[in-house]
């Protein structure tokens, strides 16, 4: 590999830096394939299937990288935040769920950060409508995205969930 990288001269990547990401190649193919059969996207800010509206909005400053499950196309639907207290009294939780619920009706879709309480609340309440949503995950995508609660919206193309720390890197 040195004989390829002869004359090496960029200072935003040294030759040995270069060299250590290119040996873990290998590594990386086992993850994407292990993550794949788990029903996780990759998507690089080059793919076709990028979220325009993510693009357009941020520029440069967009992910180079997503990671996310579900349906990625729903990045281009129109969306609410709701976020809240995961510790709250069940006249909130049905607040938030009719909040959910009024959003679908009108067409749009729930963002949420997906946790129980609040968000759950108001991203079932769109889901059950038949509306979308995005669950924004500061917990394990896997993990809450083989929740019997979230799964079925996902195999229907109505929820896609991401970690949160692709958004917090930008």
């Amino acid at each position: 590999m040195n004989t390829l990288l002869v004359g090496w001269n960029d200072q935003s990547i040294s030759k040995n830096r270069l060299i250590g990401l290119l040996e873990r190649k290998a590594t990386l193919a086992l993850s994407l394939d292990k993550w794949s059969r788990a029903g996780i996207w990759v998507i690089s800010r080059g793919d076709v299937g990028y979220p325009t509206k993510i693009k357009d909005r941020l520029k440069n400053l967009a992910p180079n990288i997503l990671f996310g499950i579900g349906n990625p196309s729903l990045f281009e639907q129109n969306y609410i935040a709701v976020i809240g207290s995961r510790e709250t009294d069940e006249k909130d939780l049905e607040v938030s769920k009719k909040i959910g619920t009024n959003v679908a009706f009108q067409k749009g879709g729930i963002i949420s950060g997906g946790a129980r309480g609040v968000d759950e609340a108001a991203m079932l309440g769109s889901l059950e409508e038949g509306g979308h949503c995005i669950g924004i995950l500061a917990d394990s995508l896997i993990k809450k995205s083989t929740a019997l609660v979230f799964r079925k919206y996902i195999l229907n193309d109505k929820l896609v969930m991401l970690p949160l720390r692709d958004i917090l890197q930008y």
